[in-house]
């Protein structure tokens, strides 16, 4: 099933920065990232297959986001993620009954750790670099926002593990340049250090070939980018709030369309909270009518 996300004009932004400013509200998925439109294939395609188990490594959305996809579908879900793993997240992935393995290690050897035990498993690996169905689902979201947008011309999103922005890549008209946003911000885990699991150069070669470049940010200037977004009545959280960051290192010209991906909200945790309440619900009304 495809759930679309809006698209919003920024008259603020598009009067600072000389140019129309667009917002792509990838916050406003089930779970609050991007990273839903993921799960959803990957736990479909992980039924179709006949797996009963699955798992990755994370920094954060994308193991919330497949949690509550396994649990809602009845999946054993294994996520590996950093060790100190801030309680917020560990509280929301156990709400899901996710299999936490915390670990003192760097994304990018949780990867191959987590892929090894997977295999060993007989689970499904849906780790970045490993699952091309990570890409096809931005592909999805690049066609999209092209029907959203027609005159589009420049796409700022979040570099993250590389998956969003390979698959916007592979989607995105050719006249349409692309840019990627990372930071050594300590606030700033998701595209912090430049852990991209789906490969450095291939997301270096990706914003070439698209006639753009890396930015990378500061904190301070993603602190004033959120207070930005603030404003405008959106909630993002620190990572995805770097590409309003970026907006001052990439030239704009007059007339010029630039969307920026929002990609993750600010507040999971009180939303992880409602979506279980409320499937919760639907459950106990499901088994309440079939016992009549």
């Amino acid at each position: 099933m495809t759930h679309k996300t809006n698209v919003v004009y920024s008259p603020s932004l598009s009067a600072q920065w000389d140019c129309h400013i667009w917002l792509k509200l990838e916050l406003c998925n089930i779970t609050g990232s991007h990273k839903d439109r993921e799960s959803r294939l990957v736990v479909t395609e992980c039924i179709k297959r006949g797996y009963t188990e699955l798992g990755c490594a994370t920094t954060g959305n994308y193991g919330l986001s497949l949690a509550y996809y396994a649990w809602l579908h009845g999946l054993r879900f294994h996520v590996w993620v950093m060790k100190p793993t801030p309680l917020d997240m560990v509280n929301a992935l156990r709400m899901f009954n996710a299999h936490i393995h915390a670990v003192d290690a760097p994304l990018s050897d949780l990867v191959e750790m987590s892929s090894c035990v997977l295999s060993q498993k007989g689970a499904m690996d849906a780790n970045p670099g490993r699952c091309g169905l990570k890409l096809a689902a931005h592909k999805e979201t690049a066609l999209e926002l092209q029907q959203q947008i027609p005159s589009l011309s420049k796409v700022v999103v979040p570099v993250n593990n590389g998956s969003l922005l390979l698959g916007m890549a592979g989607g995105l008209a050719p006249n349409v340049k692309l840019f990627g946003v990372t930071s050594r911000s300590e606030g700033a885990t998701a595209i912090n250090d430049f852990c991209c699991a789906e490969g450095r150069e291939r997301v270096v070669d990706s914003v070439s070939k698209r006639q753009g470049h890396l930015v990378d940010v500061l904190g301070d200037e993603i602190h004033m980018a959120q207070a930005l977004l603030k404003q405008e009545g959106i909630n993002a959280e620190f990572s995805s709030a770097a590409v309003i960051a970026a907006l001052p290192h990439i030239s704009c010209c007059e007339q010029e369309h630039i969307c920026c991906v929002i990609t993750g909200h600010g507040d999971k945790s009180a939303l992880l909270h409602q979506l279980k309440l409320e499937q919760l619900a639907f459950e106990q009304i499901e088994q309440q009518r079939r016992a009549l």
